[in-house]
């Protein structure tokens, strides 16, 4: 479940399968918004219309923008990397908020991809997918186990670099 503009901009940007659309044309004030709830309208998405106390029901943000989606999780799996080499591995993250942010900053470095390495990590949760502003689906997003991941890397040589709150710094030598 996403909602927002953005987040349903960058879905259709990204090709990402939306299975429904939920509306309130009152609430939906932005022309983009708009232009991109027409066009999956077109193409026959199915679309429910409900008042804006609904809406504002639904949504769980402080600013209700009238269009929500349900969309189809993309999933990705370790292959050989494209021409961007970057990927950033997630061991724990407590935060769904700091999981969208490291999201989107690996999405302005130009990453390929995020490897998601704990289980009860869950990239998709609509916390995680507001705080990235929709740049989650600009992403590939791996779920593997950190042994999947560390033979992965290795047979492409892949520098592993590695932060750890409690670690100890460490210089290469």
């Amino acid at each position: 479940f996403i909602e927002g503009v953005a987040n349903l901009t960058r879905c259709v940007d990204h090709g990402v399968e939306v299975g429904q659309l939920v509306v309130a044309k009152r609430l939906l004030r932005s022309v983009l918004g708009q232009m991109v709830v027409r066009r999956l309208r077109r193409t026959g998405t199915p679309t429910l219309t409900v008042p804006p106390e609904t809406f504002r029901q639904m949504s769980a943000a402080e600013h209700a923008s009238g269009v929500a989606a349900i969309v189809t999780r993309p999933r990705h799996q370790l292959e050989p990397p494209g021409d961007r080499s970057l990927w950033l591995a997630v061991e724990r993250c407590r935060s769904p908020g700091n999981l969208g942010t490291m999201l989107r900053t690996a999405a302005a470095v130009g990453a390929e991809g995020v490897l998601i390495t704990e289980p009860n990590t869950h990239p998709y949760r609509p916390e995680v997918v507001r705080a990235s502003v929709g740049l989650i689906f600009a992403l590939k997003v791996v779920e593997a186990s950190a042994e999947r991941v560390a033979a992965w890397a290795g047979r492409r040589g892949y520098q592993v670099v590695g932060a750890d709150p409690s670690g100890e710094l460490m210089s290469a030598g």
